[in-house]
């Protein structure tokens, strides 16, 4: 078969190369926000003392992480001194990253009450890092991370740094690095949030000590869905998404409905806003 390639060309009608001088036009920016908490130093002591408490008794899970401790994913209805405080805090900086995000698309009121949520400890001894991922599945709109106990961060080689990957455009070279990423060294005490569907990883720590965060997952009703092509919901709920939500509530299993709001806790931000 021939291709553009090698088909004949009537050399005498054919367009000449292009010229320098094209533009290049960067378009739609990923939002990304950071917030500091001012309970951070007064909370550290409480936080960590529940996760190196938990990491000692529990076996935790693996996911993403790779050499390091990832809790279960019930860290929002954590009672232990501190965690309360800190999830509903980072509610109300994700509620406000929204106001400020959406401008006039989404109204304050629609973003009152609560908010769905997730989330984990991550403990990363030296060499603990995540690999290359997204928290896009089931529904979520906003992911998060929380930087409790950060050894030694600022120093270059200690590494521990968050890489932001942008993939969004299918144009990067198979096989090949994201070309377009953003490294960011951490503080305690600060959120970073963005949207759940952006690629991220943390790079290996190699300094003394543990490095020590909290990652959240947030979504709203009144967000559009965050789902991405290769999580969408299997044919029978996108098929019959009524009968199958009949199914999943007599067997006690979960909504995977389009619409549906993931599994996890209930959050009612708290009305101070934060300091970004």
């Amino acid at each position: 078969m021939a291709t553009l390639a090698n088909r004949p060309t009537d050399r005498s009608s054919a367009s000449a190369a292009p010229e320098e001088g094209g533009r290049r036009l960067d378009l739609f920016p990923v939002p990304v926000f950071i917030w500091k908490w001012n309970e951070a130093e007064q909370r550290k002591s409480q936080l960590l003392e529940t996760i190196r408490h938990r990491r000692a008794s529990e076996p935790g899970i693996v996911r993403t992480n790779r050499d390091g401790w990832h809790s279960d994913t019930d860290l929002p209805a954590w009672e232990e001194p501190g965690f309360l405080e800190l999830v509903r805090w980072a509610t109300a900086c994700v509620r406000q990253s929204s106001l400020i995000w959406s401008g006039d698309a989404v109204a304050n009121s629609e973003l009152l009450g609560s908010w769905r949520l997730n989330g984990w400890a991550n403990v990363n001894p030296p060499g603990g890092h995540n690999i290359s991922h997204t928290h896009a599945q089931r529904n979520w709109n906003w992911s998060a991370c929380y930087y409790v106990d950060l050894p030694d961060i600022a120093r270059e080689e200690v590494g521990g740094a968050l890489v932001l990957e942008e993939r969004g455009t299918g144009l990067r070279p198979k096989g090949g690095q994201p070309s377009r990423t953003f490294r960011h060294i951490p503080a305690e005490g600060e959120i970073i949030i963005f949207p759940a569907t952006l690629f991220h990883s943390v790079e290996p720590h190699n300094g003394p000590g543990d490095r020590v965060s909290i990652a959240l997952n947030f979504h709203h009703p009144a967000l559009e869905l965050a789902r991405l092509w290769e999580h969408r919901p299997r044919i029978w709920w996108r098929k019959f998404p009524k009968l199958m939500r009949r199914v999943a509530q007599l067997r006690g299993s979960q909504d995977w409905s389009a619409g549906a709001a993931p599994h996890g806790y209930d959050v009612v931000p708290l009305e101070a806003s934060a300091e970004a």
